[in-house]
């Protein structure tokens, strides 16, 4: 990979800043969050998608336990 692609890219352009203050902000107890990935529908390219739960999923479907 070229030095050019990466001064092109718009990530280089980024405020580096912004990461630092959205890494610390307040994190509540008791909550997680649960990143699924697929492969979209061409086969070809991987999704995702991202949601904060109050419970921890044990299974891809992301339903609670029942105990």
């Amino acid at each position: 990979m070229s030095s050019r692609v990466l001064e092109d890219s718009p990530n280089a352009q980024l405020d580096k800043t912004i990461l630092e203050r959205y890494r610390n902000l307040p994190l509540k107890e008791n909550v997680v969050q649960a990143t699924y990935v697929w492969i979209d529908g061409t086969g070809q390219d991987l999704r995702c998608k991202d949601r904060t739960l109050d419970f921890v999923p044990s299974d891809p479907k992301g339903k609670r336990d029942k105990h």
